[in-house]
């Protein structure tokens, strides 16, 4: 088998192998952003590396239904001179001092480990906000308290990111058409 033919057929038996609940955590998260957007609240997104263009993907997706967002990842001078001042388990928090009760923060880590995510989530968590974490790597028990976890069955990082591609996109959907009662 090629690599390319085994990367998708990770990414198939990862899909298959889903947890049932999985469909229900994306409703979920879906009905945060959207009582959120309609509240005027903010939605928060954060993630490293692939996660980081995942969380800025969700955040483009909220953007267009005019959604309030705040992706943490985004801003290459703010991150940096976070992670300079406080190290980079604080990366994301000294951004995010503006987290208020009704806010949603969604976040992703392939690994479910990440230091930065972890205390972002501690942040939200204190803060009143409702907390979404999409992880992978399921023998890692993930390190942030969040209010809900969505865990792709796989430990491959490329699959782990298309999956959450797919899921991301399953919360937009689910959010839009709670925003329009469709």
């Amino acid at each position: 088998m090629s690599a390319a033919e085994a990367h998708i057929a990770e990414v198939a038996r990862a899909l298959a192998d889903r947890h049932p609940g999985v469909v229900g955590l994306c409703q979920l998260v879906a009905a945060w952003i959207a009582s959120t957007g309609q509240q005027g609240r903010v939605v928060w997104t954060a993630g490293n590396g692939g996660s980081a263009a995942n969380a800025t993907h969700l955040a483009a997706h909220l953007r267009t239904v005019g959604i309030i967002v705040v992706c943490l990842s985004e801003s290459g001078p703010g991150l940096s001179a976070e992670a300079n001042d406080f190290g980079y388990a604080h990366s994301f928090t000294g951004q995010a001092g503006g987290l208020k009760p009704g806010d949603t923060i969604v976040m992703f880590s392939c690994s479910g480990t990440s230091a930065n995510i972890q205390n972002l989530a501690d942040l939200g968590m204190k803060a009143g906000a409702n907390g979404g974490l999409l992880s992978g790597m399921p023998e890692n028990r993930p390190k942030a308290i969040v209010n809900a976890t969505i865990t792709v069955p796989s430990d491959d990082y490329g699959a782990i990111e298309d999956l959450h591609s797919v899921l991301l996109h399953a919360i937009v959907k689910e959010a839009g058409a709670l925003l329009t009662g469709s």
